[in-house]
């Protein structure tokens, strides 16, 4: 007896509760597609290097040519310092400024192209919101966040301003100066004038062409859709049925979420809502946290040990590296 509940009633209590359907998502984990399974961790590979492509397109703005391998390992890296500690964005730009100085790379330049990256980043992923909640219409949980759409697409905008002030602010500098000096006493004025001059220096160093940022964009967004896709290939892993119509809109949401400082990395946070998420689309309970927990274990749980392991060999190795090589850069007009 347990509780005055018998052995049995216990078990058919157990069977009928949240615990079958746990079981039966383990059990599907237990057997999953492997060859479907590798092709998912292909996936997430070509989105990290989408990522990857993207800091290194923004590098390469500013005159440095820097490998994609490099970029890479420095991606993993900075990906598992972000995501495990306390504030991990600012250990991991500051990790990756570090990375970057003893290859050559100017600190201002790597500053800027690391916040450029997470901005963009930001704005593709908005942009795979929109357009997934457009997709799935009333289908699952996108129908609810309809209303948001022009919040989102407000959000897009402003994003997309900052982006553009950052890549073209010298009229934009011009007339904070003007603005300051009148608004401003003359100590304060100073202080400001300083800050406007170091991000005149910072600034100069980088200048896109629009071809180029057009390449940055696209690979801002490759980086969520190849995510996406690792996701869809950990359904059909364990023998889900992919509802089309609303994973694009549910897989966007859970991300969405996962900005939230609620738990180093989402953990627990991501698993939980995502599996909601798919749920809601008809997924069946079972299927859903199977397919939930596998995408996690590929875009988490095994690319964090990796990327402390790439953290703790390049630690390892404080010699300074030969200077990138300046690339030509085509200066838009």
């Amino acid at each position: 007896m347990l509780l005055g509940v018998s052995a049995s009633n216990y078990a058919r209590l157990r069977d009928s509760s949240q615990w079958g359907t746990l079981d039966a998502a383990l059990g599907q984990l237990a057997h999953v597609h492997w060859r479907t399974l590798r092709w998912a961790l292909y996936a997430e590979a070509l989105a990290l290097v989408a990522f990857a492509q993207l800091t290194r397109l923004l590098l390469r703005a500013g005159g440095v040519n820097l490998g994609l391998g490099s970029m890479f390992r420095l991606t993993l890296a900075s990906n598992a310092l972000a995501l495990t500690l306390p504030g991990g964005p600012a250990w991991a730009v500051t990790f990756s400024v570090d990375q970057l100085r003893r290859r050559g790379v100017g600190k201002s330049l790597s500053v800027y192209a690391f916040v450029l990256t997470w901005l963009m980043s930001a704005i593709a992923l908005v942009v795979v919101a929109v357009v997934g909640i457009d997709v799935a219409g009333d289908v699952g949980p996108a129908a609810r966040f309809q209303a948001l759409e022009p919040m989102l697409t407000a959000s897009i905008c402003a994003l997309a301003i900052a982006v553009v002030l950052l890549f073209r602010v010298q009229s934009w500098r011009a007339r904070a100066g003007r603005l300051a000096r009148r608004c401003c006493p003359d100590l304060a004025w100073r202080r400001i004038e300083r800050h406007i001059l170091a991000t005149r220096e910072q600034r100069s160093e980088v200048r896109i062409a629009p071809r180029v940022l057009l390449r940055c964009i696209a690979a801002a967004i490759l980086n969520w859709i190849y995510d996406c896709a690792a996701l869809v290939l950990s359904i059909l892993a364990v023998g889900g049925h992919v509802p089309w119509q609303g994973v694009l809109a549910a897989y966007a949401l859970t991300q969405i979420s996962a900005a939230l400082p609620i738990t180093p990395g989402g953990v627990g946070v991501v698993e939980g809502t995502l599996s909601l998420m798919l749920i809601a689309c008809h997924m069946p309970a079972a299927t859903a946290i199977a397919a939930a927990l596998l995408y996690r274990i590929i875009s988490f749980w095994l690319l964090v040990p990796i990327g402390w392991g790439v953290v703790v060999s390049m630690l390892a190795k404080p010699r300074r590296r030969r200077a990138p090589i300046p690339t030509p850069v085509r200066v838009a007009p």
